[in-house]
């Protein structure tokens, strides 16, 4: 197996947790309007106090969905609001996967090119970030 240990972080300072259904209906929607020809379906995550709202958009014709969904801040104080823009095909494969009831996401820091991971028993996810546009 390849060496990870320099890919995934050690440290982090933000720690969210969502409903796993509630994350995954949401993901599903806002999908649905996301350019088919982009392979990245880049999905931005905004974070407001409580409120996480999930955007994708269609550059193509001009759409945009959003939908919201509540999340926990377990750890961390980051500066309100604070985004994370990824690939929404990959997050939505992550949440198809996850047999528990809430998913917790750890980050390095909300900065740019900093990715996000989700470790359970069976397995450890990096979700890697995409340059905003």
């Amino acid at each position: 197996p390849p060496n990870i240990d320099g890919v995934i972080p050690k440290e982090f300072t933000v720690r969210y947790s969502a409903n796993t259904a509630e994350f995954k209906k949401a993901m599903r929607t806002i999908l649905i309007s996301a350019d088919p020809l982009d392979t990245t379906k880049r999905t931005e995550l905004e974070f407001n106090n409580e409120i996480m709202i999930i955007t994708a958009s269609n550059n193509e014709i001009g759409a945009e969905s959003t939908d919201q969904i509540p999340y926990k801040l377990e750890m961390g104080e980051p500066t309100f609001p604070a985004y994370i823009t990824i690939n929404g095909g990959y997050l939505l494969d992550l949440l198809n996967i996850i047999e528990t009831d809430e998913i917790a996401v750890d980050i390095p820091s909300f900065e740019a090119g900093k990715p996000q991971v989700v470790k359970n028993e069976q397995f450890t996810y990096l979700l890697m970030p995409l340059r905003k546009n």
